[in-house]
Parts: structure tokens; sequence; C-alpha cells
């Protein structure tokens, strides 16, 4: 299974580095369990940096510490070791310090000393995708975040990466890395009043390393191909994650989001979201969150702490 991390390049500057994410993270049939971990008994694996320095390899590892902190602390410990498998690396590697670890609510905050500003694209790349995927199988913990001074970390673009999860690092085989296909999604965007839903049929290509669930997110920021349809959300809303567990599609997007751009009511720029997805995916209900948070009313009306169902009183 081969895991990278899907994000903007620059071309031609990124075309090297491009190559090296879509073939990054490919990691080792230890076994190791996603689950939580409900008690010290359980097994959680550990990434750490392969040989060639390109990817991650999993270590299983048994935890102690009785606390969901306790526990990342532990890890972050760990990840700054050498592994026992000959020529793994640290994922952590030598220099860069864990200067502190905060816990709120279920956002867990690493701030790291400058050292690691002084390290190449890749390797910041696989430190946060090993801290993430290790810290995030804690029960308790959703999202990491990474700080230097207490500063939000920023890629090799400038934008702020804020909190991140497994949704960040898509999973494919081999084969697939560099395919496209066709989708026909089945959107929906606001009518010309802006109190009613419309729904458009559209075909897009896109890469086999974007989720069905993310493609839809992105089509309904991008707004409608179709005269007689208008957009809904601010389409300046960043995507930070994107998955479905059980039945229920989590979308966790930034603060943008809740920036009212255009004249239509709360219901029919939720609903755009929300039915689009339902329609598109197994998902049959939709919970969205602002950086991690689901406490949210959207326009001060419409509250989104619970998992949304589809509406179809509002289609047209």
């Amino acid at each position: 299974m081969w895991k990278n991390i899907w994000k903007k390049r620059k071309w031609p500057k990124q075309i090297f580095l491009t190559c090296i994410m879509l073939s990054l993270l490919m990691a080792t049939a230890t076994g190791c369990s996603r689950l939580p971990i409900l008690s010290q008994k359980d097994k959680t694996c550990l990434y750490y940096v392969n040989p060639e320095k390109t990817g991650l390899v999993e270590e299983e590892y048994d935890l102690q510490g009785s606390t969901a902190l306790e526990q990342a602390k532990q890890i972050l410990t760990e990840l700054k070791q050498t592994p026992d498998k000959e020529k793994m690396q640290p994922s952590i590697p030598k220099g860069v310090e864990v200067k502190d670890v905060k816990l709120s609510g279920k956002k867990l905050t690493v701030d790291l000393s400058e050292e690691y500003l002084k390290l190449d694209t890749i390797q910041s790349v696989l430190l946060r995708a090993a801290v993430v995927e290790s810290i995030v199988q804690v029960s308790g913990i959703r999202m990491v975040g990474f700080t230097v001074g207490k500063e939000p970390i920023q890629d090799e673009n400038g934008d702020a990466i804020g909190y991140l999860n497994q949704d960040n690092f898509v999973q494919n085989s081999g084969s697939a890395l560099h395919s496209y296909q066709d989708a026909t999604l089945k959107l929906y965007f606001s009518n010309e009043t802006g109190d009613a839903l419309k729904e458009e049929t559209v075909t897009v290509k896109y890469s086999s390393n974007v989720s069905m669930e993310k493609l839809i997110v992105e089509q309904i920021l991008k707004g409608p191909s179709q005269s007689g349809e208008y957009p809904t959300l601010n389409p300046d809303t960043k995507v930070l994650g994107v998955t479905v567990k059980e039945g229920i599609c989590y979308v966790n997007l930034d603060e943008n989001f809740l920036n009212v751009t255009y004249d239509v009511t709360p219901e029919v720029a939720i609903y755009s979201l929300v039915n689009s997805l339902i329609e598109g995916t197994d998902a049959s209900k939709v919970q969205i969150s602002v950086n991690g948070e689901t406490k949210v009313s959207y326009m001060d009306s419409l509250d989104l702490s619970e998992p949304l169902k589809m509406n179809g009183n509002l289609v047209q």
C-alpha cells in the first residue's frame, strides 16, 4: 500500500518532489491496527523513515500511559529514537526537538524547535506524516498540528498547513498512482433566488489520488458549470480533510467556510454540500466541522454539531 501527500505543486520546479511524494510512504505489512488504543495491552504502529529516506515503514509497538496526552508524548519520544529494524531512520531527525505538546479537545499541537525549519521538503513531509499517522491512532486524538516557536508552520508555498489527520494521506496501489479517470457527479447548487436547490449532472476528469468525497466537495466549492444555477459556498474555503467512516462523511473545512459570499439561505448553502455528498458516495449522513470543531452554527442559524441527512424538500 502506498501513501502520498497530495499537495499543489509548482511546475517545473516541483516535478521531482511530486514524483517523490507520489511514491512516498510504502509501509510493511505488519498488520498493525488503526483502531483506537483502548488499553495498555493493545498495540499500535509507529512510523519510521525507510533506508532510502523516501517513505515510511511501520513497526509494531506496545504503548504505555493512561491518558491520550501521555501516550502522544511517548510516541514522540520513540519517533526520535533509532528503530530496531536495520537501517531505519528516526522520524524526527537529530537536532529537531519537541519543545511542547498540548491537547485541546481532540486536537494535539506539537511545538518543534527552529531546527525543523532547516529540513528540506521531503524531510519535513516525512516527519509530519510519521507523527500524524502514529499519533492519530490514540483514542481521543483526531488531529495533529505543528508549530515552531508557537507559530503555525507553513508548506513550501507559504500556506499554513493547519491540523492534519489520516485524511491528508491518500492510499493507492502503485499501478494507479498516475492514472486519471472520468466521474459523472450529481451536484446541487442554488436557484436564482437562493431559496432552493437545483440538480446538475457533470462529468469531470480527476486523479485517482483524490477520493470521490473530496472531489465532490471541491466541485461544490468551485461552483456550477451550467447556466441557471448559482454557487453556494465561499470558493476560498480550504478542504482540510474528507473521509467516510461507518456511513458518515466527515468534512473538515477551514474558517473561510463561515464567511458568507453568496445570497442564499443557510439551508441551501449547507445542503448543496450535504445532498451532493450523500448522492455521490456511500455516506448516509454528513458531519461538517471547521478547523476540526463541530460546535458550529452556520449563519448563526443552522446547527452543524450533529451529522446531517439528505434534504430532498429543498430540491426544485
